[in-house]
């Protein structure tokens, strides 16, 4: 049973620190912009980058959206410069804020359902 407990431990740990080192990379996220993001300090952040804890369940949550609007700018763009051009651009839906500034204040949700809908 414990062996189990520490897989998943292990996948989890490896999960949280993908989507953070995703989120610096190609969000040009610093850990205190992640941690706005998700509902969690900046400290937080780097622990989970280096596996050194776990996300708990609802900051869990709030990855998971993370990797939603990953894989929603990869379906709707045809390239990872077209997917940061849209993110830096402002958009009218969002009174003319940046999808990215609403990213960084934890704004996930509106951005994902514009993203959603342009699928």
């Amino acid at each position: 049973m414990k062996t189990k407990v520490r897989t998943a431990s292990a996948a989890g740990a490896l999960w949280a620190a993908r989507t953070v080192e995703w989120a610096r990379e190609s969000l040009a996220m610093s850990a205190e912009e992640i941690g706005a993001a998700v509902g969690a300090t900046g400290r937080t952040i780097s622990r989970w980058a280096s596996r050194s804890a776990l996300p708990r369940p609802t900051h869990r949550e709030r990855i998971e959206k993370l990797n939603e609007l990953r894989h929603l700018l990869d379906a709707v763009f045809e390239s990872r410069a077209a997917a940061q051009r849209w993110l830096y651009t402002p958009v009218p839906a969002f009174r003319g804020r940046t999808p990215h500034s609403l990213v960084r204040s934890g704004r996930l949700d509106d951005v994902i359902g514009l993203l959603a809908a342009m699928e």
